[in-house]
């Protein structure tokens, strides 16, 4: 029976996150994506890349309220302005070598060509990145969570047919010894029964041993323990054809795209006039508007300030070809990810139908066996044949239908890596 081992130890050891609450009775597939999905450490930046982006926006949608400042200053210098000449009629008036000054300066945007408005596209497509991105890399879970589950299946399945097979031979043992009693066969027909009984006894504990491991690697995936006596079920085959690619990496490719789109916005936004309305007040000595009060007065001043950079040297040229070259590479890594998500469905496809063809003939394989191991039995019982022949046939029969087993379980396997292989599962 050393076929039975290379067919059903499908064990994959993967790193372990802490456990919480206990699951037993029945459990699917669907049931662990979602628990998966939930105890995620990744799960817990939704929250962040939420507060990051409402706090960004708040910081750019204040470009359109008034800029405020103040200021002060108090200086001392080596020279004034005065008039050359003196005149007896009035006193002129003598600018203090020490000033004194302290401004409130306003500054009001009221026409920035679209910058304020591309920046809050940016910072969108920023916060969708990230949102892509976690949404990919919790997506990604599924495989090893699918890959645990139906290894602990087939580990399942196997212990039960093994437990079958042993009743089956249990049942054979008392036949065989009520021969051997009446000096039918031979002692050591027993002997051979009962070392074949301890083979299989040996081969489920190892098999229990595995799904132990199995299922304890999955319940620190999906956070709960989950009980030896746990029944997990699977999925019925859905269709085998491919449906439309909608992998969470396609989003992540359109925000990149949209974040270089709109930066090319913004840089454009750069080359046309800002218009400013401006205002300051202050109060001083002297007066920086009228030299000749040279007591502390107040001021101020109001108008439009126009900014504008009709030429940078072809900054804004280079910064848009290299916005673009940028945006041909994602395009490139897309048709790449689309060639490569292509294939593997493909691939998963033509394993669905060798799978249903080998089912097909499972049925008649395990049939035709059973037929073989009942004729060998009953040649067994009138001493025509030795012990050994007719275990070989059981052992055979027990492959055959761990086979069966494993070919029912991987088409529902292949089913289901069809559907996340192409972004079709929650």
């Amino acid at each position: 029976m050393s076929g039975i081992k290379s067919k059903s130890l499908v064990i994959i050891l993967l790193s372990a996150i802490p456990l919480q609450g206990v699951l037993a009775d029945s459990l699917d597939i669907y049931t662990c994506f979602k628990a998966a999905a939930l105890l995620s450490p990744l799960k817990k930046q939704e929250a962040l890349i939420q507060t990051d982006k409402d706090l960004n926006l708040k910081n750019i949608a204040s470009g359109y309220l008034p800029e405020l400042s103040l200021s002060g200053k108090a200086t001392y210098q080596s020279d004034v302005f005065t008039f050359p000449i003196n005149n007896p009629a009035f006193d002129i008036p003598v600018i203090p070598k020490d000033q004194y000054q302290i401004t409130l300066n306003l500054k009001q945007n009221i026409f920035d060509a679209g910058a304020t408005h591309d920046q809050h596209l940016m910072q969108e497509s920023k916060s969708q990145i990230a949102e892509s991105q976690l949404n990919t890399d919790i997506y990604n879970t599924k495989d090893v969570v699918s890959q645990l589950f139906y290894s602990s299946v087939i580990l399942q399945e196997n212990i039960k047919t093994l437990n079958q097979s042993k009743q089956t031979i249990l049942s054979q043992q008392k036949l065989i010894k009520s021969r051997v009693d009446n000096g039918a066969i031979l002692p050591s027909a027993l002997y051979s029964i009962e070392k074949e009984l301890l083979t299989i006894d040996e081969q489920i504990v190892q098999l229990q041993y595995n799904r132990k491991t199995s299922l304890e690697l999955l319940s620190q995936w999906i956070g709960r323990d989950i009980s030896d006596s746990v029944n997990l079920v699977i999925p019925s085959p859905a269709s085998g054809e491919i449906p439309i690619i909608n992998r969470p990496e396609l989003k992540l490719f359109s925000s990149q795209q949209q974040l270089l789109e709109s930066t090319k916005s913004l840089s454009t936004s750069k080359q046309l006039p800002y218009l400013y309305l401006f205002a300051q007040g202050g109060y001083g000595s002297p007066n920086p508007f009228n030299f000749f009060e040279t007591k502390f007065n107040d001021f101020y001043i109001v108008g439009l300030q126009l900014n504008w950079k009709p030429f940078n040297w072809g900054n804004s040229r280079r910064e848009k070809q290299s916005l673009q070259v940028q945006q041909d590479e994602i395009s490139a890594r897309k048709e790449d990810f689309e060639r490569n998500i292509s294939m593997g469905l493909q691939k998963e496809k033509n394993e669905y139908s060798k799978l249903q063809e080998l089912i097909k003939r499972d049925e008649n394989i395990v049939s035709l066996q059973k037929k073989i191991v009942d004729q060998y039995f009953s040649q067994l019982q009138n001493g025509v044949i030795t012990p050994s022949d007719y275990l070989n046939e059981f052992n055979a029969l027990t492959n055959a239908e761990i086979n069966q087993q494993i070919h029912h379980i991987l088409l529902s396997q292949t089913s289901l890596n069809i559907l996340i292989k192409s972004g079709n599962i929650e």
